[in-house]
């Protein structure tokens, strides 16, 4: 009786996804609402609608439909997890639940803590033994580590995650939330960062498409980039800048060419932090006539804070006052770092 019960739920969950999508709303466990962004370009390439993410919670197990649209039953009172997402590991902590972490990727690098925990999962993949050995009993992943996850699907449930959106950020930390029993927990945190992120949209929400900053933003190499459907770009365009990307290219992540990027001349300039160095670029054979070289605007920002992650609020931030330093006089990015990081992280340094 039990199998059959989750059967329906799960066909329940599923029949809402397609009548939701048909009828265009959205349930789940948050409705926050949808931020709307335009960009000045002729090529109109609308950021997919994100799949709502129906939660059906029984007293002793939770189903769930994760960012690949499977359904996924993990249990009640979960006390072991492994994530193999840095993102999802600083949600986990965010909640206050590092200490269910027990296996982690060798890319999580923050909080602190998370150096004491098992590695599991490398540039080789998944060590199955080990994430075995743990006695986890759920798995958080990205959706695109699949295929190199599905031996462990078969001991244990993986929830993949794939947030393409601020919005999806947000709905991916109530979804842990509610898988590891903390919704209070994860609506304190959620509407910590709607604050902010509230106060950056209602102070550029009034500029003109002429009073925005146009912006280059650089990956790992020369022109690679960020364009429609992708995380940094939303966070660009939320803080009132224009993406010199989207007039080149509809791809996520094309490549421009240096002679593409003079001829734009952005207002600013900002680098990952694992990419080059800003010496590098401003070096560039003809860069030296680019506005942001010539104005000394060229960045460098944490790759931490432009991911799936709470400190998103910080990447946010920092957008707003490099782009319009002027309305964004009074805000402390490091201030903000300082309370962040000591309220969920207890991070004090």
């Amino acid at each position: 009786m039990e199998q059959k019960t989750l059967i329906l739920l799960a066909l329940i969950a599923i029949s809402c996804i397609m009548v939701g999508s048909a009828v265009g709303f959205s349930y789940g466990v948050m409705s926050a609402p949808t931020k709307t962004v335009t960009t000045p370009t002729p090529l109109i390439v609308p950021t997919p609608t994100p799949t709502p993410t129906p939660i059906i919670v029984k007293e002793n197990y939770t189903v769930v439909i994760d960012d690949l649209g499977r359904v996924v039953q993990v249990p009640r009172n979960v006390e072991r997890v492994i994530s193999t997402s840095s993102g999802i590991v600083e949600i986990i902590y965010a909640l206050g639940c590092g200490e269910k972490l027990v296996g982690v990727d060798a890319y999580s690098k923050f909080p602190p803590q998370v150096e004491n925990v098992t590695e599991v999962y490398g540039r080789e993949g998944l060590n199955l033994e080990i994430a075995l050995s743990l006695n986890p009993q759920v798995a958080f992943a990205w959706w695109y580590q699949k295929s190199k996850l599905e031996q462990l699907e078969q001991y244990i449930p993986v929830i993949y995650v794939n947030p393409r959106s601020v919005d999806d950020v947000l709905k991916t930390i109530k979804l842990i939330g509610v898988v590891l029993g903390v919704e209070d927990r994860a609506d304190n945190l959620t509407e910590y960062m709607s604050n902010y992120i509230d106060l950056v949209e209602d102070r550029v929400g009034g500029l003109s498409e002429e009073n925005k900053t146009t912006i280059y933003y650089e990956l790992g190499d020369l022109g690679k980039t960020v364009g429609y459907g992708t995380f940094t770009n939303e966070l660009i365009t939320m803080a009132g800048g224009i993406n010199i990307a989207l007039k080149a290219s509809t791809e996520r992540y094309p490549r421009l060419t240096s002679e593409y990027i003079i001829q734009e001349d952005p207002d600013v300039i900002v680098v990952i932090s694992w990419g080059k160095s800003i010496d590098e670029v401003i070096s560039r054979p003809g860069w030296d006539s680019i506005k942001a070289v010539v104005e000394n605007r060229v960045y460098t920002i944490e790759s931490g804070w432009v991911t799936c992650s709470p400190r998103l609020i910080l990447g946010l931030l920092q957008f707003a006052k490099w782009l319009h330093p002027d309305l964004f006089q009074d805000i402390s990015v490091e201030s903000v770092m300082a309370e962040l990081y000591s309220t969920y992280y207890g991070v004090t340094s």
